[in-house]
């Protein structure tokens, strides 16, 4: 198969094209996987999240701070299906997974959530008292 090595591409500066350049090149774009790590700079919490939600897709991400109480509220914001604080790609068999938004699959594995995916729910309603009437004998019964 084929084997990547493992590669980081930062955007090297801030600038007035920084989202532009995130938001039309197709690294940014991507869902990639594999050994790459894309960097590029931001100067706001706001201006992290729209970077991180600019994409068609949302299955992970990490937010790495010391800041755990920003780190929160950042994971409630970013549009992703898990969010590693200070970690990455460690998951629970317990945890759902999966994509948040758009193209990033459908549906979870693990969890609950999974058990679901591959249910239905059904009532059955029995009566087990002897049936000896006629349902429509009162007209003023409520059947519903």
């Amino acid at each position: 198969g084929n084997w990547y090595e493992p590669t980081v591409i930062a955007v090297k500066q801030k600038s007035a094209l920084t989202q532009e350049i995130h938001h039309n090149n197709i690294l940014f774009q991507t869902e990639l996987f594999g050994p790459i790590l894309l960097l590029v700079p931001f100067s706001t919490t706001k201006e992290a999240i729209t970077l991180a939600n600019d994409t068609p897709y949302g299955l992970g991400c990490s937010i790495w701070t010391h800041d755990l109480v920003e780190a929160h509220s950042m994971a409630d914001a970013v549009q992703s299906g898990i969010v590693w604080i200070n970690d990455h790609h460690k998951n629970h068999p317990s945890s759902p997974w999966g994509g948040l938004k758009k193209e990033s699959g459908v549906g979870r594995e693990n969890g609950l959530d999974a058990y679901y995916e591959y249910t239905q729910t059904k009532s059955i309603v029995v009566n087990c008292n002897k049936f000896d009437s006629d349902w429509f004998k009162d007209a003023d019964a409520r059947y519903n």
